[in-house]
């Protein structure tokens, strides 16, 4: 078990759960590592945004959140679970009664939440040490809509969309937790369609998929993958895709292969289409270096 000493707003209450964890295999691993790592940028990140609005400091829960001096102690383990007899599996507990008052984090389930779920469990886990039980998340409900008031005025989605749509690395490598917020489940989408992977590899960042495997199409009707990017803009090609592109042939074929099957098949399908049946100007020797790269078959 891995753990890290944040410095919290806290005052010391009746814990509302205690967790049982379970270690994957016995072992620690890198993947908790990258989880408290998280969960510390999120609490930053809140605390910093309260900090800098006025609208924040009348509210009550806010105020409370700036005012921290105790600590806790956050952990994660593989997996976390709570109920008299440990058998209710969640992503996130606190033991606000412990000494020093504890909050536990699940490996295995906090990469599956989006952004916006991981402040809201943040919050969440937090609220109870600091006094406020949060059982139905009425009290975490309210904190984050007072947050997210504080972050709409730095960039509206409208915004975010046009640096996109310009591919404006400079402006796509300054953005944080903020505006993955405001651009919403779909931001991925609309990278994807505009072909601009400085706003892909963000939106990763942020726990965003792209998947590198030839994919079906999303509910926004945008095929959300590498491959896709990559052998269709080549019908024709264009400076975007090229950059796409590359960035495939840079990576390690593990990498590339590991999240396709079962769509291996159908990947180098569509990319042995596009050598065969080249459209515009697109270079077919790029296409047949990721053929070979991913060793597919003509």
């Amino acid at each position: 078990m891995k753990k890290w000493i944040l410095s919290l707003a806290i005052l010391m209450t009746t814990a509302t759960s205690f967790a049982a964890l379970e270690a994957l295999d016995g072992q620690e691993t890198h993947g908790g590592n990258i989880v408290l790592s998280e969960f510390w940028n999120h609490h930053n990140f809140i605390t910093s945004t309260l900090a800098q609005c006025p609208t924040a400091q009348a509210n009550d829960l806010a105020t409370l959140w700036l005012k921290n001096t105790q600590k806790a102690e956050v952990r994660s383990a593989w997996r976390v679970f709570i109920g008299a007899n440990f058998d209710q599996e969640v992503v996130a507990s606190n033991t606000p009664k412990a000494d020093p008052p504890s909050i536990f984090i699940s490996e295995s389930l906090w990469p599956k939440l989006t952004e916006i779920e991981k402040t809201k469990i943040v919050m969440h886990e937090v609220l109870p040490i600091l006094g406020y039980v949060d059982t139905a998340y009425d009290y975490s409900t309210q904190l984050y809509e007072v947050y997210f008031k504080c972050l709409v005025p730095k960039a509206t989605r409208g915004s975010l969309t046009t640096e996109i749509f310009r591919c404006n690395k400079s402006a796509i490598d300054s953005w944080g937790a903020s505006e993955m917020a405001v651009l919403g489940p779909s931001g991925m989408a609309t990278a994807a369609m505009q072909q601009c992977l400085p706003a892909i590899l963000k939106l990763q960042s942020y726990g965003r998929r792209l998947s590198s495997c030839f994919a079906d199409y999303n509910p926004y009707g945008v095929t959300e993958s590498f491959f896709n990017i990559a052998v269709f803009a080549y019908f024709p090609s264009n400076e975007r895709s090229e950059v796409v592109m590359d960035y495939l042939l840079s990576l390690k074929t593990s990498d590339l292969a590991s999240e396709c099957d079962p769509k291996f098949k159908k990947t180098c399908y569509e990319i042995q289409r596009g050598i065969k049946n080249p459209r515009g100007t697109g270079d077919t020797e790029k296409l047949e270096k990721l053929s070979k790269k991913l060793s597919c078959t003509k």
